[in-house]
């Protein structure tokens, strides 16, 4: 089928066909994630010796344990059935199950894998294996020689309450060759009546594993020597409306060092969140507290044994902010990643997928500073993760308290485009700004330049309104403040009274009786010198000698002064949106102002404070939302994200592609975003910029006064073009899948698929680049039910037809766009 352009295509279900059933959690994935948070944290498990694993034994050659996939990359196979689970190994091989808990039976179907390599085997006569389970030493289950032709053979082992037993294959008599044996859906099920897959325990025996899920050194020791000599309390689960939570608390008797672990989990989905504290509770400075991991781990991983971490570049105003990134991880060789300069997304997104062949783990770092994250394979090929401040180095004073960056970790099965759905939906209803109590539809902003005067401010509100224009706030940047230029008169927020002589209140006023919103820019944590925050609170600024100084957030003194003068604007100005900018890079201002015995204190303190004042002024403001710019998008985390979102989340170029290859690495990671859309009417360029939030720059460029909209502006386009985005716009609340690869070459087109099952519909968007030679191009569609019959809407057209679920996926959507550039 060729559809000529322009057009979007709107997917749903029609008839009686059922609609996708989307990305949603499944109870396997909830009680993986469950299970990882116990082993991981430590939350039900007394010490390591009963923590749920494998231990490897005895082994004649050194080779993998797959999990879940075979090691040719194909699903596993006994005969002719399939396993979606399981675990495989060759001859000969010894392995302890340690189930953690009281188990009684274990099942399995046992056999020879069927794949290529063992079919080969055994046209030359070899391959064969025998499968041996054993309980305190007495073997209580063996199956017969086992070759391919066999089949499988389904075996119930009764545990009677063992908490461990030991799994071998032998060779069956003619040596190791071709003996790829495989324990098909083995599971082990326990006396409370859950169940255990082989595949998803961790191995035991790694160098260096750690069971308490976080790490530092006091004293000068590693804290794997004497965590299991503290006493440790684990709290009973409070259950509250969206989430559990939980904490586990080991007591130094000696120093009075506690380290409490606040562990939050969702009834819904397969994530659990904690935050490290250190509290001082004796009477006595602490001895040096450092190099602190609130994160350090092995992640056990389905599959095969090989681990793909995910991720991506950070902003840094380039062409390539949030381009995805793939590391193979492989045992032997690491990657340490953080972001550089203070700010959580410079350089690189505190955002990871470590994939392995049947499913993985998402991370996140929620931490406003310096965060640093180390990724390696140990010797399984599973991935070994350590994370949290980059430096600390500090000792505690009597009752004095510190916290670490938050963690998140998402499980899920399949390949890295659930897991990437998952988060989103994860984010959407856990990390998610609320206005008036209710989750945050990010809006549609229009730009104006803070150095315009009301006059012309007020004429273009007039004109929005009048031409019906859906603008949700309007938008003034820099400049409106102080006694000259923009970035000099931070630390100034005077009103300019030539330029505002009655202040915001009029066009406030002005956009309210009409349903909008204002929105003003303020950069309050740089202060330039000399200006009169300078003056007059310089025992509040960090310093180095530089023009610009930093509000010092962890100055509990300077955060009520700032939270108060914010919120004092807002109701002065009568303010819907708080832009917050933050054009400075702050670690080396904390690091100035740190002691050497107490390095990382002044970015702790600075970050508690920081997340204290949004949410204080949240609190004072509830229809208030935040603006999170900081030069573009540089502070985006997993704490950032619940309280702020980025209208403005690159000062990269402000080009088509550039806005399509940010709009395509961003809405894996960060659900909530917008850039800015520049020229009007054209609807290629619109539809690179959209997303799921829009900035519309129309009439004005750079950061110079605005002139009056223009008597030609093309007010009927604009309302079209604005009104048609809002109908497709719930649709990036929904799944997201690319559709092409992330390039930024001007020859090829970008596509991108948004799926809402809740809604029966989706979105496809397609974008033909202005060298692209290629008139048409097909898209295999994805997350469709084969058996559903999906009816598409052009947007543009109205224009109607139907398709199968089957053919989308397999055949794909051809679209013909004979624009260069053109859209779809």
């Amino acid at each position: 089928m060729r559809i000529l352009p322009p057009f979007l295509v709107l997917l749903g279900t029609t008839f009686l066909a059922l609609p996708a059933a989307g990305v949603s959690p499944q109870p396997d994935e909830l009680a993986a994630g469950r299970r990882l948070a116990d082993e991981v944290l430590g939350l039900t498990e007394p010490a390591a010796t009963t923590r749920a694993g494998l231990e490897l034994l005895q082994e004649d050659v050194a080779d993998s344990v797959t999990r879940g996939r075979s090691w040719r990359g194909t699903p596993y196979q006994i005969g002719d059935r399939a396993y979606a689970h399981g675990l495989a190994f060759n001859s000969v091989k010894r392995i302890r199950v340690r189930a953690g808990q009281p188990a009684d039976r274990f099942t399995a179907d046992v056999g020879l894998e069927n794949n290529d390599d063992t079919r080969r085997g055994a046209t030359l006569g070899n391959g064969s294996v025998t499968f041996h389970v054993l309980v305190a030493g007495v073997e209580i289950c063996t199956s017969p020689v086992l070759r391919l032709d066999d089949g499988p053979r389904s075996i119930d082992v009764p545990l009677n309450g063992a908490m461990e037993f030991e799994i071998r294959v032998g060779d069956g008599g003619d040596g190791r060759g071709w003996d790829q044996a495989l324990w098909g859906e083995a599971t082990i099920w326990l006396r409370d009546g859950t169940k255990l897959r082989l595949q998803d325990l961790p191995w035991l025996d790694v160098a260096g594993a750690n069971p308490f899920g976080l790490s530092f050194l006091f004293g000068g020791r590693p804290s794997s020597e004497f965590l299991p000599g503290w006493t440790c309390e684990r709290s009973e689960p409070k259950v509250g409306e969206t989430s559990t939570e939980r904490r586990v608390t080991y007591h130094d008797p000696t120093t009075g060092l506690e380290v409490r672990v606040e562990v939050e989990q969702y009834p819904d989905q397969p994530a659990v969140e904690w935050v490290v504290q250190f509290t001082n509770q004796g009477t006595a400075d602490t001895p040096i507290l450092e190099s602190i991991q609130a994160l350090d781990s092995v992640l056990p991983l389905a599959g095969n044994g090989t681990c793909t971490l995910h991720w991506a570049k950070g902003a840094v105003a380039s062409f390539d902010d949030f381009a995805p990134e793939t590391t193979v991880l492989k045992p032997g060789a690491g990657l340490r990643l953080q972001p550089g300069g203070g700010r959580s997304s410079s350089q690189v997104m505190p955002f990871f997928n470590l994939e392995g062949s049947q499913g993985g783990v998402v991370l996140a770092v929620g931490w406003t500073g310096e965060w640093a994250a180390g990724f390696r394979a140990d010797s399984h090929g599973q991935p070994a993760v350590k994370a949290g401040m980059d430096r600390t180095r500090l000792k505690l004073h009597p009752g004095e308290t510190i916290r670490t960056p938050r963690m998140l970790m998402l499980c899920y099965e399949g390949d890295r485009w659930r897991g990437q759905n998952l988060l989103r939906q994860f984010l959407l209803k856990h990390h998610r700004p609320q206005r008036n109590g209710e989750p945050l539809v990010a809006p549609i902003t229009c730009g104006n330049w803070g150095g315009t005067s009301a006059e012309v401010h007020l004429d273009n509100i007039r004109q929005i309104i009048e031409h019906d224009l859906p603008v949700e706030y309007y938008w003034i940047d820099a400049e409106w403040y102080g006694r000259g230029g923009w970035p000099v008169n931070v630390g100034d927020w005077r009103v300019k009274q030539d330029l505002y002589p009655n202040g915001f209140k009029p066009l406030s006023d002005a956009l309210r009786k009409s349903g909008r919103e204002l929105m003003l820019w303020f950069e309050p944590e740089r202060v330039h010198r000399g200006t009169p925050w300078h003056r007059e609170h310089p025992d509040w600024l960090l310093d180095r000698g530089g023009d610009s100084l930093l509000l010092n957030l962890g100055n509990p003194a300077a955060r009520q002064f700032l939270t108060d003068f914010i919120s004092a604007r807002v109701d002065e100005f009568g303010l819907g949106c708080y832009r917050q900018d933050f054009n400075i890079d702050p670690l080396e201002f904390w690091r100035q102002n740190d002691e050497p015995d107490r390095q990382g204190i002044t970015e702790i303190r600075y970050i508690e404070g920081l997340y204290r004042f949004w949410d204080e002024l949240r609190a004072r403001h509830p229809s208030l939302i935040i603006d999170n710019c900081a030069s573009g998008g540089r502070r985006l985390d997993l704490e950032t994200l619940g309280r702020a979102t980025p209208f403005w989340r690159t000062d990269g170029p402000r080009d088509a592609i550039a806005h399509q290859c940010h709009t395509y690495g961003l809405l894996p990671w960060v659900p909530l975003s917008s850039t800015s859309e520049d020229r009007a009417p054209d609807d290629y360029e619109f539809r690179s910029s959209m997303c799921s939030a829009l900035c519309l720059n129309w009439w004005v460029s750079g950061d110079v006064p605005a002139a009056p909209i223009r008597t030609d502006f093309p007010f009927d386009w604009a309302k079209r073009t604005l009104e048609q985005y809002l109908s497709i716009r719930p649709y990036y609340y929904g799944d997201y899948y690319p559709l092409t690869a992330w390039s930024k070459d001007r020859d090829l087109w970008l596509a991108y698929q948004l799926d809402r099952p809740d809604l029966d519909g989706g979105l496809v968007v397609g974008l033909r680049r202005p060298d692209s030679p290629y008139e048409s191009a097909r898209f295999p569609l994805r997350g469709l039910d084969p058996e559903a019959t999906y009816q598409l809407t052009d947007l543009d057209t109205g224009g109607e037809w139907t398709l199968t679920g089957a053919a989308l996926v397999k055949h794909g959507l051809e679209v013909v766009v004979r624009d260069r550039p053109g859209s779809t």
